[in-house]
């Protein structure tokens, strides 16, 4: 998740800018299955800093940075990221409470 395809962003210097549940999926069913981000419609190409201003995003997986203060870098994505991986937990945690009960 926190390394873009080489293939696609060689450079690495793309944000993604809406990491949310919606965007994650599994290459597959199996368990060794790879974790995949989809949609960079939003996603943008830093330059310089890296600081960036356009607020753009799901509104509940922003940083508070994106909506209040109108610059952000890419750090901004790591409260994406976490934000996601909670969403995804609690889903995990309610379909093995539905499953196993």
């Amino acid at each position: 998740m926190l390394r873009p395809p080489p293939s696609r962003h060689p450079d690495r210097r793309v944000c993604h800018r809406d990491i949310k549940t919606e965007n994650i999926l599994w290459e597959s069913k199996g368990p060794q299955a790879e974790i995949k981000l989809i949609d960079f419609g939003m996603s943008a190409r830093m330059r310089g800093a890296g600081v960036m201003r356009d607020k753009v995003g799901t509104v509940y997986c922003m940083a508070p940075e994106v909506l209040l203060v109108g610059e952000y870098v890419t750090t901004a994505a790591i409260l994406q990221l976490a934000t996601s991986h909670y969403h995804l937990l609690l889903l995990l945690l309610r379909r093995a409470a539905l499953c196993c009960g």
